[in-house]
Parts: structure tokens; sequence; C-alpha cells
């Protein structure tokens, strides 16, 4: 019997310098959790990660951070997927550094994935 999608919330963090290194830190022009989407898979939690990162771009794109990253989390907090999209050199635009899924499922169950990278095809719930 099929269930539900698990819902993950969705935080963005930017990377700020800290005595010369970078450091990452909850994104202050955002509220968090800022969003709170249904996943039923992997290929949904890569194109969740694309699209809200997608949309932080456009919103922080006066910024002076040289990155951020959205993070999802399952309902007991665990990380479930990431995208991180660091400030191009060449253009001073936000691009896509890939999405990430690590070792659970959306749904909160261990299942040993291990972690992937641009790879939405192979990002399949088991």
């Amino acid at each position: 019997m099929p269930t539900a999608p698990a819902a993950v919330t969705l935080a963005a963090a930017v990377a700020v310098e800290v005595n010369g290194l970078p450091v990452w830190r909850p994104c202050p022009r955002v509220p968090a959790p800022f969003a709170r989407e249904p996943v039923d898979g992997w290929p949904r939690l890569a194109a969740v990660l694309r699209a809200h990162g997608a949309v932080l771009a456009r919103l922080l794109a006066a910024s002076s951070y040289p990155a951020f990253r959205v993070e999802a989390r399952a309902p007991g907090g665990a990380l479930v997927g990431m995208a991180e999209w660091p400030r191009s050199t060449e253009t001073g635009c936000f691009r896509t550094a890939g999405e990430w899924v690590v070792g659970t499922r959306p749904d909160g169950d261990a299942d040993g994935t291990e972690l992937a990278a641009r790879q939405p095809a192979a990002l399949v719930a088991a």
C-alpha cells in the first residue's frame, strides 16, 4: 500500500568568513524553515531543492554572500538533502553546484543510500 508523501522542511544557510575561513550560518534574510514540501522520492526532493535554490538565488542576488545552501530535513530533523549555490567569479551570479541526498529517505527511514550528486535518475526511494 502506498504511503503518503513525507514533508521535508527547507532552510537556507549562507557562507560567511570567520577568521579567514568560510563558515555556514543560517541565512538572516529568510525565515527558518522557509518552506515545507511533500516529497515522495529522491527525484522529487532533487526538484524541490533546485526550484527553491533558483528562487533564493534571485532573492540573494544583491547580497555579498559568496554562496548559499538549501537544506532539506526529514520530520525527525535528519538532513536528507542539500543544494549548494556558489557565486560565479566571472558573472557574479549564483549558480548551482548540484543537489545531494544523504542516507535517509524523506520519510526519515534509514536505507543506506550513499551520497549522490546530480544524479536524479539514480535517486529513487527504496
